[in-house]
């Protein structure tokens, strides 16, 4: 680890231009990886979209032993599905291709539901662990969600 504004530029990079070699979130493996790799307190950036069930426990005891800054993906287009009628659409965690009627109001309106529902227990969860989150949105800029939430560290220490 180094310090600087170079050295964060840098890893900022090599994060955006990572080529996953499978498909899924598992935030479990991250955990134990950071727990086995870090032996003393350190600060842990977890980037995902966290669309993983069953990561709370690796969550708490991760966040326990270092400051984890959870750093939340979000696609707009993933939680509001436009009428495109009959689409097959790719699951992004599993690879199956599903019929999808967006052409039927009352699919959209359960799909946007689950999505907000979702959004809603991961911010319950994160608040049962005392850990701040950044939602960061895709095609947006990076530098203000992560300017204001190191300003609302700073105010907090």
């Amino acid at each position: 680890p180094k310090k600087g504004r170079k050295h964060v530029l840098r890893l900022l990079s090599e994060i955006m231009a990572f080529q996953p070699t499978h498909r899924g979130t598992n935030i479990n493996a991250s955990m134990e990886f950071l727990l086995r790799v870090a032996r003393r307190k350190a600060v842990a950036f977890l980037v995902s979209d966290f669309h993983d069930e069953g990561s709370q426990k690796a969550l708490r005891i991760a966040s326990g032993r270092h400051d984890l800054i959870p750093i939340i993906l979000e696609d707009p287009m993933e939680s509001a599905i436009p009428n495109l009628g009959m689409a097959w659409m790719e699951d992004a965690e599993t690879g199956d291709v599903l019929p999808i009627p967006t052409h039927m109001p009352g699919f959209r309106r359960r799909f946007e539901a689950e999505c907000r529902e979702g959004r809603e227990k991961l911010d319950a969860l994160f608040r049962r662990l005392k850990i701040d989150a950044i939602r960061l949105q895709t095609g947006e800029s990076l530098h203000r969600p992560l300017l204001n939430y190191f300003k609302l560290r700073a105010k907090r220490a």
